[in-house]
C-alpha cells in the first residue's frame, strides 16, 4: 500500500513540476519578446541627443506599463 502511495505522490509532484516549468518557460519567452519589441521601438525613433533618447526610453516603458496594466 505504501509503495502505491509513493508512486502516486511522485507522479503528482512530477506533473506539478512539469506544468510549472511550462508556465515559467512561456513567461520568459513573453518577457524576451516584449524586451525585443521595446528595443526595436527605441531604435526606430531617431533622436538627436541623449536627452531625447532618455525621453524615448521613458515613453516606451510607460506605454508598455500602461498596456500591461490594461490586460489584467
Amino acid at each position: 500500500m505504501t509503495i502505491t502511495r509513493a508512486r502516486r505522490s511522485r507522479g503528482i509532484v512530477t506533473s506539478t513540476l512539469l506544468s510549472a516549468h511550462s508556465v515559467i518557460t512561456a513567461r520568459i519567452v513573453a518577457i524576451v519578446a516584449n524586451l525585443s519589441f521595446m528595443i526595436s521601438m527605441v531604435r526606430s525613433i531617431r533622436t538627436r541627443d541623449s536627452i531625447e533618447t532618455k525621453l524615448v526610453a521613458q515613453m516606451v516603458s510607460v506605454g508598455f506599463t500602461i498596456i500591461g496594466s490594461q490586460r489584467h
